[in-house]
């Protein structure tokens, strides 16, 4: 049976515990250092906040200093801290550099969300409830990523140099690819390519080859010699095998699927076998039962380790918000938690989701109000895809709908399903509607 912790003196204490108990006094050490050096601006930037604080005490002072800050423009000293609070006992002792404290206090946050969620999950087990506990782990390390995530600051004035250097780099290289390439000349001539960060996003309705662009997409980066991870949600790992196989080797995926192929087929496909096996691996899963909610997916890219990640059928993922599943909420969450991974990853996230006949236009475009249940699709993506069908046409129409630093723009690609080959045939600037 465990003892009280109040029934222990401090001399008898296991000294883990010791330590613990000298560590809960950081957050007093922090409030004293931000009075002492006159600068709360080190710790907001570093991300802590009032509910950071273990201590209800040092949570309400903390608020009341920003507000000070917030409303004078300046930190607040310790008479006006004494003021406000006549019985708060400043440290006497906090002599170590600003940033030590911040460390301290940030790594404290870390431990307590992981305790929190790992006895949270433990419960949950032990209520033979895995699948709460798998939730329970997921929500855990969202809150981590977007609670102690440090910030990028770079100083304009004193980053010209290299700054400039790359603008006349790209200037030197106009049309050359500088992110990875996307398996379609014209968009990688007008985007450079998907580039590390991007959240990418394809919409289209149902049928409309947005799996096949995708897939496309993913065989052009590994041709250009990155490794790649194809995660599906709307089809299994057989059929995204074949259609990797039918786009590769220039064979019809259904015949692949069925056995139907010709010698003359199957000898493409052995060629096709033989000369990519030397080429960086292409990691294509679709264990939907582990794989559903973002964290999960930060797991599989922890595990691959890719240069570039795909995601078929985002909006059949699940979100960890606690939303229910289908509200916009609950999509709003998925959207937020792919841009905040592909930018903690430092990788292009590129992925489909369905956008709603309904809300199309009668001219059956794809716009950003027609993607699925939540506009957050449009907000937080960099760069938006639509993809139409041609109606009595073997066409696709790539539709540039948005993008920053992109103008609009309508690829049409004739698509040859019998032999697997999607080719540009046609571009224009611009679009109504």
């Amino acid at each position: 049976m465990p003892i009280p912790l109040t029934a222990w003196d401090t001399g008898s204490r296991p000294v883990s515990l010791f330590r613990e108990f000298l560590m809960a006094d950081y957050g007093r050490l922090l409030i004293s250092k931000v009075i002492v050096d006159a600068d709360i601006t080190t710790a907001t930037q570093a991300g802590v906040r009032p509910g950071w604080f273990d201590d209800a005490e040092h949570s309400e002072v903390f608020q009341w200093m920003l507000d000070y800050y917030n409303r004078y423009g300046e930190s607040p000293t310790e008479r006006a801290l004494t003021t406000q609070f006549p019985n708060y006992r400043l440290s006497q002792s906090c002599d170590e550099p600003y940033d030590y404290y911040v460390d301290h206090f940030r790594d404290r946050r870390t431990r307590a969300i992981l305790v929190d969620t790992v006895v949270s999950a433990n419960e949950a087990l032990n209520a033979d409830d895995p699948k709460r506990a798998q939730n329970v782990m997921s929500m855990g390390m969202l809150q981590l990523g977007s609670e102690v995530s440090s910030l990028t600051d770079v100083d304009v004035v004193a980053d010209t140099d290299d700054r400039y250097e790359r603008y006349e780099e790209r200037r030197r290289n106009v049309g050359v690819i500088t992110g990875v390439a996307t398996g379609f000349p014209t968009l990688d001539l007008i985007t450079g390519g998907f580039h590390p960060e991007q959240f990418i996003l394809i919409g289209g309705t149902a049928k409309q080859g947005k799996s096949f662009m995708l897939m496309k997409s993913a065989i052009a980066a590994q041709d250009a010699g990155l490794k790649g991870l194809f995660v599906s949600f709307e089809m299994s790992v057989d059929e995204q095998l074949a259609r990797y196989d039918a786009l590769t080797c220039g064979i019809n995926a259904n015949k692949i699927m069925h056995g139907t192929t010709s010698d003359v087929e199957v000898e493409k496909l052995q060629k096709g076998r033989r000369t990519r096996r030397n080429l960086p691996p292409m990691i294509v899963s679709a264990d939907t039962s582990a794989t559903t909610t973002v964290s999960s997916l930060s797991a599989k890219i922890e595990q691959h380790r890719p240069d570039i990640i795909f995601v078929d059928g985002v909006y059949l993922m699940e979100n960890e918000t606690g939303s229910e599943q289908g509200t916009p909420q609950a999509y709003t969450a998925i959207s937020r938690g792919l841009k905040r991974l592909a930018q903690r990853v430092k990788i292009p996230l590129v992925a489909t989701t369905q956008a709603l006949s309904s809300k199309m236009g009668r001219d059956g475009k794809v716009s950003l109000h027609s993607l699925g249940w939540s506009s957050a699709w449009s907000q937080d993506a960099d760069l938006v895809l639509g993809v139409e069908r041609i109606e009595d046409a073997p066409i696709i129409n790539l539709r540039v709908v948005a993008g920053r630093n992109v103008s609009p723009r309508e690829i049409a690609i004739a698509c040859n399903w019998e032999e697997s080959i999607l080719e540009e045939i046609e571009v224009r600037d611009g679009y109504s509607g």
